[in-house]
């Protein structure tokens, strides 16, 4: 009756599991040459144009547009 009332407490002791050595043996490293590899550094060549092309594209202050706005007359549409 005393085991029934420690386990439904959680007094009892955990279940835990020693992995092995042939579960913990490590993945073969890729070489440079292996497609993935050149996939994911192009992919991170081309994120990082991309993030250096947006934010020199920032035309504004914290204090808004400074400089005056390029604007025209007014033109009569179909003349």
């Amino acid at each position: 009756m005393c085991g029934v009332i420690k386990k439904a407490i959680g007094l009892s002791a955990p279940n835990i599991t020693i992995p092995t050595a042939a579960s913990t043996a490590a993945a073969p490293v890729p070489s440079s040459d292996d497609a993935s590899v050149v996939n994911a550094a192009s992919d991170a060549k081309r994120r990082r144009a991309a993030s250096a092309a947006a934010s020199s594209a920032v035309l504004t202050s914290g204090q808004g547009a400074t400089g005056s706005a390029a604007t025209a007359g007014k033109t009569l549409l179909g003349a």
